[in-house]
């Protein structure tokens, strides 16, 4: 099922990566700049692969408590 859900984000990606960057939210989106798929015990999975957030991790993890980015996030 998750596989299923990772395969819908990653079209949805590439047809906004198609879209027009002239349009005004484009540089609201985060862009997808790669994906690939891994074997693992539990099946195939799909990584995406994102342009780098624009904060240094070591910097954004100051905003949490105990300086520990909340799994969820990650």
């Amino acid at each position: 099922m998750a596989f299923d859900h990772a395969k819908s984000e990653l079209a949805m990606l590439k047809h906004i990566m198609d879209t027009n960057p002239q349009h005004e939210g484009w540089l609201f989106v985060r862009k997808l700049t790669d994906s690939f798929a891994i074997n693992g015990v539990d099946g195939e999975h799909v990584c995406l692969v994102f342009e780098p957030m624009r904060e240094p991790l070591w910097l954004y993890r100051q905003r949490f408590v105990g300086s520990i980015i909340p799994s969820g996030i990650l």
